[in-house]
């Protein structure tokens, strides 16, 4: 997995370099610059460092269970009313629909 990693990236980093190069980077905003900043270390290392303590405080199998609630809760987050997407769509059945 991490060989497939590994290329993948690089290739991904190769075929990016000429957009990035390309790209003025002195039109980006500060907002766009915090919300970068807070995607990456927001779900990177914060929820790390919660999931991490959680294991060492509960253990593996008590905390698991809430592996399983991220679906869940990712559709009914404060998110959605910022969507056009209703809490009543078929998205709540994927497999059913």
């Amino acid at each position: 997995m991490a060989y497939g990693l590994a290329v993948g990236g690089l290739l991904i980093a190769l075929v990016g370099i000429p957009a990035m190069v390309r790209q003025d980077w002195t039109s980006i905003g500060a907002p766009a610059w915090i919300i970068l900043v807070y995607a990456i270390v927001g779900p990177v290392y914060l929820a790390y460092m919660l999931w991490n303590w959680a294991i060492s405080r509960r253990g593996i199998p008590r905390t698991v269970v809430y592996a399983f609630l991220v679906p869940v809760w990712a559709e009914g987050s404060p998110s959605w009313p910022c969507t056009s997407r209703s809490t009543r769509s078929r998205s709540w059945a994927p497999c059913w629909s």
